[in-house]
């Protein structure tokens, strides 16, 4: 992947256009996988589910994106989880390239992302 010291804000932007699927991951025991969306317009959607215990929680946020010093930020405008409304997450960039991307979440925890092409 690429190193993303050399990548400026404005080129990460370009290549974070399009629909992401989240590699599952587990944080505080909850299995989570999602796909995001992210559009040129700086508008972003998450759609995907959280798992524990056999229970499946499903979640949809929408709301705005931007890279601010090779930071992913994210501002939840909109959710199915009322009490996420107006949290807004800054997760670093660890590498990108066109098809991958990896950030380091809110929860210290790397998201590996692969673009979906169809």
């Amino acid at each position: 992947m690429s190193n993303e010291s050399t990548l400026t804000d404005s080129e990460i932007t370009k290549l974070m256009v399009g629909r992401w699927q989240c590699r599952p991951y587990v944080n505080q025991g909850m299995r989570w996988s999602y796909v995001s969306e992210f559009t040129a317009d700086g508008r972003c959607t998450i759609q995907g589910t959280g798992e524990n215990n056999g229970q499946t929680i499903p979640f949809n946020n929408a709301g705005q994106w931007w890279i601010e010093q090779q930071v992913l930020v994210y501002k939840i405008e909109e959710s199915s989880i009322p009490a996420l409304v107006g949290r807004e997450t800054r997760d670093p960039l660890i590498s990108i390239e066109p098809n991958s991307a990896c950030w380091r979440n809110t929860a210290g925890h790397e998201a590996y992302l692969d673009r979906i092409t169809e």
